[in-house]
């Protein structure tokens, strides 16, 4: 039987030191106990990298907004927000033409 610390923590890896890469991550929950890898925290840890790695910036907020989502996690999952906000005003950029009239400069290439 595992303890909800450990689970706890490895979600907490995860979400920390593998959100950079998600192959890395499936890998490493791959060498898990199954009740912990196949644990609702765990699951949720790798949802949010998985989002993170597509750049799927409306499923890495929704994850981490989600009341089923503990607090700490939330907070792990910050140090990435910039990154995807980033990514997002790229992409809507693209998709919606954020250009000013006349077809000059892209407005978002400034976004901080």
């Amino acid at each position: 039987i595992c303890g909800t610390a450990e689970v706890e923590m490895r979600g907490l890896y995860i979400l920390l030191f593998l959100s950079g890469n998600g192959v890395d991550a499936i890998k490493f929950v791959s060498g898990l106990r199954p009740e912990i890898g196949s644990s609702r925290l765990v699951q949720l840890a790798l949802s949010a990298v998985q989002a993170k790695k597509e750049n799927n910036y409306f499923r890495f907020f929704s994850v981490r907004r989600h009341v089923d989502t503990p607090y700490l996690f939330a907070c792990a999952m910050f140090k990435d927000v910039a990154e995807v906000r980033i990514t997002a005003m790229q992409t809507m950029a693209k998709a919606y033409g954020g250009f000013r009239k006349g077809g000059e400069k892209n407005l978002f290439d400034k976004y901080p």
